[in-house]
């Protein structure tokens, strides 16, 4: 059983990898992060957004 904190905790590092680093097929094959990038809509050198909640 975990703590709110540690579930917290989990559950960012997932949000983190779902959206900086798993690759999507609807994407092209680019990670959320890297699409919104290309499309100019968040700056290159911005701290990646918690993009699941634009």
């Amino acid at each position: 059983s975990w703590t709110v904190p540690e579930l917290n905790k989990e559950l960012r590092q997932w949000e983190y990898v779902y959206n900086c680093i798993r690759p999507h097929q609807a994407l092209g094959y680019k990670t959320p992060l890297q699409f919104l990038r290309d499309k100019g809509i968040i700056d290159k050198y911005q701290k990646p957004p918690y993009l699941s909640h634009m």
